[in-house]
C-alpha cells in the first residue's frame, strides 16, 4: 500500500502573519532562549525523545520536533496517550495496550511515508497511510506523540496511540500555505467496507448476510481546531480506498490548525428489518413479546458470540420504546434497524440502538 498523499490544490499566498500568531510565536521565543539540542540519537534520547527513522530518511531538527509535538499536545492533551510508562510495552514504533476488549497493537511507522497499523485483539489489522510528500523520520516525545515535522509543505504530521486502543493520525497546518485537503490511504481488513455514520465519521462493516452486519471498528467524526482553540469546519469524503479530510479555513482562522482522523476498534451487530418483518413485529401489544419477536431476526451466534441472547437482554430494558419504534415504522411503511454493541470477548459495551429508517 502506498503512503497517503496531499490533494493537489491551487497555489495560495502564505498568511502575512506567518506560522502561528498564537502558540507558535510563544514557542519560537522560548526556543530562541535555549541552545539548540543536538540532533544525534544520543542527545535526543537523553532529552526524552526517541528517533524512529534511519539515515535513509530526513531527520528533523529537534527544535522543530519539540515545537510540532507541543502544538499537537496543546490541542489533544496527553492524558489519554499510551505513553512509555512502567507496566506497558512501548518499543520504537510499536505500542501494546491492554484494553477492556483485549490486547491492541499500534505500529507507528519509522518514517512519514510508512503506514500506521492498528491490530485488534482478534488479529484484525487496519492500515492508514499519512498524507506526506517526503520521507521524514518520526521522533517520539516523552508523552508518546510521534511527530514528523515538515513532512509536507507547511505541514507537520503526528501519530498518537491512546490508552483505549485507538490511534489518532494528526495533521498540523502551520500557515495558509498548507493544503486544506488531506488524503489518508486506507488498508481495510479483508471483507469489510466503510459505511457513513450519523456523526460524520465511518464505521468499518463486515457483512454477515443480506440484512445483518458486524461493525468491527470506526473512524471517528472529523475535527479541527485553530491556534485560538476555535473549531474549524471539516468533513470527510471517500475517494476509492482513500479518506480525504477537508479543512475549511477562512480569513479569520488563526494558524496553526490541528486536524485528526481517529481509528478505534469496537464491535456491534447491525440487523435491518424489511417492511414485512417490521410489520410482523408491530402488532404486539406486549413490549416484552415484541422484543422476543424482533430478536428472532438476529443471528443466533456471530463469531461464537450468543448475539440473539445479547439482543434479548439489552433490548429488554427499552422494550416499550422498541415496540413503539416498530409500530411507528410500520404505520409509515418504513423499516427498522437495530444495533447491538459488544466486545470481541463477548461483553456488552455501550447501549443498543433501534431506529425507524428508510427501506
Amino acid at each position: 500500500m502506498t503512503a497517503g498523499r496531499q490533494e493537489p490544490e491551487p497555489a495560495r499566498e502564505a498568511d502575512a502573519d506567518g506560522p502561528g500568531v498564537f502558540e507558535l510565536s510563544k514557542i519560537g521565543a522560548f526556543m530562541k532562549k535555549h541552545q539548540r539540542i543536538a540532533t544525534s540519537c544520543l542527545a535526543l534520547a537523553a532529552s526524552g525523545w526517541l528517533v524512529l527513522g534511519t539515515t535513509s530518511t530526513a531527520t528533523a531538527d529537534s527544535t522543530d520536533s519539540v515545537q510540532a509535538a507541543a502544538i499537537v499536545e496543546r490541542i489533544t492533551g496527553t492524558h489519554d496517550l499510551a505513553a512509555p510508562v512502567a507496566g506497558r510495552e512501548h518499543e520504537a514504533g510499536r505500542t501494546v495496550t491492554n484494553t477492556p476488549d483485549g490486547r491492541v497493537v499500534i505500529a507507528v511507522p519509522a518514517a512519514s511515508d510508512g503506514t500506521v497499523e492498528a491490530t485488534a485483539p482478534d488479529g484484525t489489522t487496519f492500515g492508514v497511510g499519512l498524507p506526506t510528500t517526503r520521507s521524514v523520520a518520526g521522533i517520539e516525545s516523552g508523552a508518546g506523540t510521534v511527530v514528523y515535522p515538515d513532512a509536507a509543505p507547511s505541514t507537520d504530521l503526528a501519530v498518537q496511540p491512546t490508552v483505549n486502543g485507538a490511534v489518532r493520525s494528526l495533521v498540523t497546518l502551520k500557515d495558509a500555505g498548507a493544503s486544506t485537503s488531506q488524503r489518508f490511504d486506507l488498508n481495510l481488513p479483508a471483507g469489510t467496507e466503510l459505511v457513513p455514520a450519523a456523526d460524520g465519521g465511518y464505521e468499518i462493516i463486515e457483512r454477515i448476510d443480506a440484512d445483518s452486519s458486524v461493525a468491527i471498528g470506526a473512524i471517528a467524526a472529523p475535527w479541527a481546531k485553530d491556534a485560538a482553540g476555535k473549531d474549524v469546519p471539516t468533513d470527510y469524503r471517500l475517494d476509492g480506498s482513500s479518506l480525504v479530510q477537508r479543512i475549511h479555513t477562512t480569513a479569520d482562522t488563526v494558524f496553526p490548525v490541528v486536524a485528526d482522523p481517529s481509528v478505534s476498534f469496537g464491535r456491534g451487530i447491525y440487523v435491518k428489518f424489511n417492511r414485512s418483518e417490521t410489520a410482523s413485529v408491530a402488532p404486539y401489544s406486549d413490549a416484552a413479546s415484541a422484543v422476543v419477536a424482533a430478536c428472532q431476526k438476529v443471528p443466533e451466534r456471530v463469531r461464537n458470540m450468543p448475539v440473539r441472547t445479547i439482543c434479548r437482554g439489552t433490548l429488554g430494558a427499552g422494550a416499550q420504546s422498541v415496540r413503539k419504534t416498530f409500530k411507528s415504522a410500520a404505520s409509515q411503511n418504513r423499516c427498522v434497524q437495530i444495533r447491538l454493541p459488544y466486545a470481541p470477548i463477548g461483553v456488552v459495551i455501550g447501549w443498543p440502538e433501534w431506529k425507524n429508517v428508510a427501506c
